[in-house]
């Protein structure tokens, strides 16, 4: 229930709309992919995070 109230706050940065592009955040050890478009959040991905390492951005 948390993560979905994070992501309703659309947790991209405010000069990042791009509905094609992939974000990610990390929540509790997992690293979590979205996209938004419009309205609509989608989680493409979530996945055990990776520390000490950069995330390919897309």
């Amino acid at each position: 229930e948390s993560l979905r109230q994070i992501l309703s706050l659309d947790p991209r940065p405010g000069y990042q709309k791009d509905p094609q592009r992939i974000y990610g955040l990390e929540y509790a050890g997992m690293e979590v992919r979205f996209q938004v478009e419009g309205e609509i959040l989608t989680v493409c991905q979530i996945c055990r995070a990776q520390t000490g390492t950069q995330h390919e951005k897309q």
